[in-house]
């Protein structure tokens, strides 16, 4: 083509309906030739055939026209294209787990090798004192975690090992079995077929046109028959009435609708031309009854959020939903935590748990009138390695439903009109933890959400100059002009890896107080032990030239117990820092 339509952003959505049974007879006829035609066409595709081919062949041997052979093709071509795709990530997956496993072995392997060492280094410090190298009942065991059995932990490091070696043998065996053996391609069921959309076409499809009768409220379906049928069936046409479509009426009226498209030519104008929105029919037989589905695309409502306003961030945990929203500066306005339980769940009870966040999460942006913001994700590595990172961690990881939290999220946007924007979730939870949680007071993950919100705003997170979990050396390098700021933060992280999170939430700079020279040094206490004249002092921070007239006030307090012993005290001052 040599042009481009404009359009809308839109969904593809299906509608079901069920057939009248005295339709049946017609359409398992359909289905008998297709699925003969599909078993052609796919030995044609694995043999090498192209596309009109594959058509010249079909319509020769089955008696049928190009549009019917043109939905067998994309029919089977499609099967064909996810199952190598499919084989395709399972080898990927496949080659990933046993990358983790000979890691896992070297490790372990490496593991009993310095604890032999060791062994044989005692033993003949043993021999040259003279003391007789006697075998001990019970092994010594080396620092590997144990089973409760009558074993020794060394002997359960090897056991261990071997299994992992056991495991390693199975995958290669597996993965030379997959990359030689050919893909099984399994066809759909006989009773269905296929007929395919197109927007060229009067109402939106090939081989097929819907028609809305007013008076009954109802669809007529025309379906062309194929040539080989025509004799059999009685005609060109066969008529499906009594469709009604409750769910998807409104949506499937204004697909088979003409309407008007802005198309931009090859010289870049741009004119109107007027089409159909593409309606692909799909018909299978399910619990005893002919079903036909229709698949078109939906266009979704426009975006209503302000994209230069703030934002409003979410970050997915295992337990929990945090968000947070920011103003235009990147200013904090609300924050919160959505408690979620996806453990020991079916898969339609976490759709529906997470359906429920991703509507809070829409709706409060929508009350603010904000764009949203969420971390761009990709666990396949991970989830590779779960056999070598503990119970623990695989199931914290299998209920980490990052495809059907994004899937939610993405439906409630597109529902009420925001815009979802995905962002780098790098460094978030550390810049979350140092910067923001100990100054508004927040957890872990509602603080991550605030840089994420900031990040979708285009903020950049710089490291505070002085933080009490900053080491000793500032993590700014010379060249701070040359590297980019999540090389500082990375720098950072390695020096606090292991703090416990609690310590994120002291003070976040190092304040003091001093005296300066213009300030009373002394001062006269009362028999009551009250100070007469308190001592000025000006605040400022570690580092910087002390300027300002601001005072804190400063109390004596002393025991009124008498001393028995004669010694020199001491009065205590108290600085209210707040």
């Amino acid at each position: 083509m040599n042009s481009e339509v404009i359009r809308l952003l839109e969904s593809t959505k299906t509608y079901t309906e069920q057939i009248e049974f005295w339709h049946w007879g017609e359409l398992f006829t359909f289905s008998n030739l297709v699925d003969s035609a599909r078993h052609y066409c796919l030995e044609l595709i694995l043999a090498g055939k192209g596309k009109l081919e594959c058509h010249k062949q079909l319509q020769a041997k089955f008696n049928v026209n190009k549009r019917w052979a043109n939905s067998i093709y994309i029919e089977v071509q499609g099967i064909v294209s996810n199952i190598n795709e499919n084989r395709a990530n399972h080898i990927k997956v496949l080659e990933g787990q046993a990358k983790s496993i000979k890691a896992d072995i070297k490790k372990r392997d490496q593991q009993i090798k310095d604890f032999a060492f060791q062994q044989n280094k005692q033993r003949k410090e043993l021999s040259n004192k003279g003391f007789s190298a006697i075998k001990p009942r019970i092994k010594v065991a080396c620092n590997l975690s144990a089973k409760q059995r009558q074993t020794t932990q060394l002997q359960d490091a090897k056991f261990g090992l071997h299994q992992k070696k056991r495991r390693l043998n199975l995958l290669e065996n597996q993965l030379k079995h997959l990359k030689s053996a050919k893909p099984n391609y399994t066809l759909p069921s006989a009773n269905s077929f296929m007929l395919v959309g197109s927007k060229d076409e009067s109402s939106g499809n090939q081989s097929a046109q819907f028609d809305y009768v007013e008076s009954s409220d109802n669809f007529v379906l025309s379906i062309r028959t194929p040539y080989a049928l025509e004799a059999r069936l009685g005609g060109q046409y066969i008529r499906i009435d009594g469709l009604n479509f409750k769910h998807g009426k409104h949506e499937i009226i204004e697909a088979i609708s003409p309407r008007c498209y802005q198309v931009r030519t090859k010289d870049k104008t741009v004119k109107w031309e007027v089409g159909y929105s593409a309606v692909t029919l799909r018909f299978y037989w399910k619990d005893n009854c002919w079903y036909v589905a229709a698949t078109t695309d939906v266009n979704l409502p426009e975006i209503t959020s302000e994209y230069l306003s703030g934002y409003v961030g979410v970050d997915l945990n295992a337990d929990s939903i945090g968000w947070a929203v920011c103003d235009a500066q990147g200013n904090l306005l609300e924050f919160g935590d959505y408690k979620i339980e996806l453990h020991s769940k079916s898969s339609n009870q976490r759709s529906a748990i997470l359906g429920d966040a991703a509507a809070f999460i829409a709706l409060k942006a929508k009350q603010y009138n904000f764009p949203i913001a969420s971390e761009r994700l990709d666990f396949s590595q991970k989830i590779a390695q779960l056999r070598e990172k503990g119970k623990k961690y695989a199931r914290m990881l299998s209920s980490f439903a990052y495809s059907q939290w994004n899937d939610a999220l993405d439906n409630a946007c597109q529902k009420h009109g925001i815009y979802h924007k995905k962002v780098e979730p790098a460094y978030s939870s550390l810049v979350g933890l140092t910067k923001f949680m100990s100054l508004y007071g927040m957890n872990s993950s509602s603080s991550a959400a605030f840089v994420i919100a900031r990040r979708g705003r285009r903020f950049s997170e710089r490291l505070p100059h002085y933080h009490h979990l900053l080491p000793s050396e500032s993590a700014y390098t010379k060249d701070t002009k040359v590297k980019h700021v999540w090389s500082h933060w990375s720098k950072f992280a390695r020096s606090v890896k292991g703090t416990p999170r609690h310590q994120y939430f002291t003070a976040r700079l190092n304040r003091t107080r001093k005296v300066t020279p213009f300030c009373q040094l002394t001062c006269s206490v009362s028999k009551l032990w009250q100070i007469s004249n308190p001592i000025q002092l000006e605040l400022f921070e570690v580092g910087v030239i002390p300027t300002g007239n601001g005072a804190v006030s400063v109390a004596a307090s002393r025991s009124t117990k008498s001393s028995k012993r004669r010694i020199s005290t001491f009065t205590q001052l108290c600085l209210d820092l707040n």
